[in-house]
């Protein structure tokens, strides 16, 4: 391990540096992250409810942190690695959806072929099979996008999980900036746009029901 982080970009160009501030804030940026995905699993069983949470966006996320974990590794890339270890806190939100919603046929089947991705990073080159896979999340938002659209409801879907992501979004993409990144850089933009549509009707959804109580 002591090993591994000899050999990472941060560690090599330690200093009072734009990288090495930005390396810093991702991987602290990271762990709070890590405390939206943990306020998703809990949401989740508190309400024991899967209502309005797609299990395709949340395999998504799992097999997307685990390649993020091994392309972080190839990079030589603490912060990519810290990133990618998050897929870890994604399997009680699995569990706990297939204990109060269920997985349907196609969901496992679109779990299935996703999962192919994980043997895909040893055979093919890394950048263009996170590229690749990194497409399809459109499937998975838009998977996520129907099930809250179908009641207009964010149900268990968590705020917070929304909020952190959207905030470390951010800082991901001065990251990416920084080390000239233009492939994750593109990718991450997207996401930003969509975490801020999303909080937007979130907002405009709840605020009925604020106002009502």
């Amino acid at each position: 391990m002591l090993e591994i982080i000899r050999n990472t970009v941060e560690y090599k160009n330690f200093g009072l540096n734009v990288l090495t501030i930005s390396a810093i804030a991702t991987i602290m940026f990271s762990f709070v992250k890590g405390y939206g995905i943990v306020k998703q699993g809990n949401e989740i069983w508190k309400k024991k409810s899967g209502e309005s949470v797609s299990p395709i966006f949340f395999f998504y996320n799992l097999f997307f942190f685990s390649i993020f974990f091994i392309y972080g590794i190839e990079e030589k890339s603490l912060a990519i690695i810290c990133n990618g270890s998050l897929f870890l806190f994604y399997i009680p939100i699995l569990i706990g959806l297939k204990k109060y919603k269920g997985f349907s046929s196609r969901e496992i089947f679109g779990a299935m072929i996703m999962s192919l991705v994980i043997p895909a990073v040893f055979f093919f080159d890394k950048r263009q099979v996170v590229f690749t896979f990194s497409l399809i999340a459109v499937v998975a938002v838009i998977a996520q996008t129907k099930e809250i659209w179908k009641t207009k409801n964010f149900g268990a879907f968590s705020l917070k999980y929304l909020q952190t992501f959207f905030i470390t979004s951010i800082f991901w993409s001065v990251y990416y900036t920084v080390t000239k990144n233009w492939l994750l850089l593109t990718l991450n933009i997207a996401e930003t746009t969509a975490l801020g549509i999303a909080l937007i009707l979130e907002k405009k959804w709840r605020k009925p029901k604020r106002l009502s109580n």
